[in-house]
């Protein structure tokens, strides 16, 4: 357990197991959950054959595994949580044609930072509030480059 891929991403639901990153039998970073009494990887919990896993999300404040991300041709995304994936799932139908993800929610879910963007258009941060119907843009990053691809 050495190497410049691996790398400890926290706690997982399970007492005495790990999520770690290491590399695949495809030489790329996935993610795997390791018995801290063993130190052997007993679960392969995210792997790709082309790509590596770049980001690990959790639900707030808790261990709970969400969703997985990784750079393909664009930003994507696997996700453990159906919950996730329905909420991104409604976020690509309220900005179509752009890449939309929540980049940060309260522990009660009903408050949301999305980032949205597009090869047009710099990232721009919205605020949600579910509960209240409330949404606000935050602002964005990079605003004179719009429009100019």
């Amino acid at each position: 357990l050495e190497g410049d891929a691996f790398g400890v991403v926290g706690f997982t639901e399970q007492p005495g197991v790990l999520l770690i990153t290491d590399l695949n039998e495809h030489d790329r970073r996935a993610l795997f959950k390791l018995d801290m009494a063993t130190s052997k990887v007993v679960e392969t919990v995210f792997s790709h054959e082309k790509y590596d896993v770049a980001s690990v999300d959790f639900a707030p404040g808790t261990d709970r595994l969400i969703s997985v991300g990784y750079w393909a041709d664009v930003w994507t995304v696997h996700y453990f949580d159906d919950e996730e994936r329905q909420d991104q799932e409604s976020l690509g139908r309220i900005y179509p044609g752009k890449q939309a993800r929540v980049v940060s929610r309260d522990k009660s879910r009903t408050k949301l930072i999305v980032r949205v963007e597009s090869p047009s258009s710099s990232p721009a941060y919205y605020y949600f509030d579910i509960a209240k119907n409330v949404y606000a843009p935050l602002g964005s990053a990079y605003p004179q480059l719009d429009g100019m691809t």
